[in-house]
């Protein structure tokens, strides 16, 4: 039988990396929808029903950076249909019956088989000829995806038992499958490039760049979590914050766009810059927001900046090793900030009980994360002298 891979156009691996890549990413997307049902069906609170969702990112985080010294020796396309069929089977064991340990093993099984294919895409799209464009066209699908997500499915999800919501999810993986045919059977990968970017050794450069992912996306995901209650708690209904967040993603779509127009005639720079400034000001804008016209602005201009500047990180990544193993650990370590923002958000609004708190949070983690570029691109020019 022939190889649909040998013989398609190069078009053909990207966008079947693309498909995994989705897969992987629609869970996360999903988690505000779910916490209400969620809490519900298993009889635990919202701070609990966050912390469950914390533990799948984790899961995610654990097993894309787990794997990311492996991505460059193993089968692509056995590593993705592995990584669906983790995902699959984590959300069926959710559905058995309503119960929290169920419930957690579930979320951990899904999140690990999510980070599986999260690293399996990450590499193959960072083994591309120019990497920021492709990722920022494969980041262009993901808002598409995340627009029919908010779109359709709030009201559907609202009042849902949480384990008919999971046996839905574990569908989703299927349409994802015709896809892996297309991916390599074999990894193809040039040999790890010198970081110019830091001046450093390859070891440095790779801690830094994966430190300043995980803040830039605490600093994204910090209220995201929470984004459903805050906005329940400026009086908006299920179906008027569900348009509000389709507005937003519709918005966020110049991000990815822009990245993939631009690419990188300018540098990598400027764009990170760029993006770490308005990532912070829009969690900030969002958490502060008093009416929905300033929370869909907030909403806008965080998720623009998120995924305008996500492709060039993962593509600087792709510059540190051409293999695709640091753009796979940037990606968990991405993941790791997201586990720890909502655990982060629930701790602070814990303490001050005001939504506007976790803003100051999302602030903080942009701030740092800029603070860890500008020190990567000073040892570059320090370097040079």
């Amino acid at each position: 039988m022939s190889n649909p891979a040998a013989a398609a156009s190069p078009v053909a691996p990207l966008w079947a990396a693309g498909a995994i890549f989705l897969c992987a990413e629609a869970g996360g997307y999903l988690m505000p929808l779910l916490l209400e049902s969620v809490s519900r069906t298993y009889g635990i609170g919202e701070a609990a029903a966050g912390g469950v969702m914390a533990l799948q990112l984790a899961a995610f985080a654990v097993a894309a950076v787990g794997l990311s010294p492996w991505v460059a020796s193993f089968s692509p396309r056995r590593g993705a249909l592995l990584a669906l069929g983790l995902v699959i089977a984590g959300n069926l064991l959710s559905t058995i019956q309503p119960h929290p340990a169920l419930l957690v093993g579930g979320r951990l099984l899904t999140g690990f088989g999510e980070g599986f294919a999260a690293a399996v895409a990450t590499a193959s799209i960072a083994r591309t000829h120019d990497p920021d464009r492709a990722f920022a066209r494969v980041f262009t699908a993901v808002v598409l995806m995340t627009l029919l997500i908010f779109l359709v499915l709030p009201t559907l999800m609202a009042g849902q038992d949480a384990r008919r919501l999971f046996a839905a999810i574990a569908c989703l993986p299927l349409l994802a499958l015709p896809a892996v045919a297309w991916l390599p059977d074999q990894p193809s990968g040039a040999a790890p490039a010198r970081f110019t970017a830091a001046g450093g050794s390859l070891t440095t450069a790779a801690l830094l760049l994966c430190a300043a992912l995980m803040l830039y996306s605490v600093a994204a995901n910090a209220y995201w979590v929470y984004v459903e209650r805050i906005a329940t708690h400026i009086g908006m209904t299920p179906a008027a914050y569900g348009q509000a967040f389709a507005i937003g993603t519709v918005a966020a779509l110049a991000g990815p766009v822009a990245a993939e127009r631009l690419g990188t005639r300018f540098g990598r720079l400027p764009p990170l810059v760029i993006s770490c400034v308005l990532v912070g000001g829009g969690g900030w804008l969002t958490t502060h927001a008093a009416t929905p016209f300033l929370m869909v602005c907030g909403l806008s201009i965080s998720s623009a900046a998120f995924l305008f500047g996500t492709p060039y990180f993962l593509g600087l990544a792709a510059q540190v090793d051409r293999s695709g193993r640091i753009a796979a650990a940037g990606r968990g370590f991405n993941a790791v900030g997201s586990a720890l923002a909502p655990a982060l958000a629930g701790g602070v609004l814990g303490l001050t009980g005001a939504y506007s708190s976790i803003g100051w949070t999302s602030l903080a983690a942009a701030a740092l994360a800029l603070g860890l570029v500008l020190l990567c691109f000073r040892r570059s020019a320090a370097s040079a002298d």
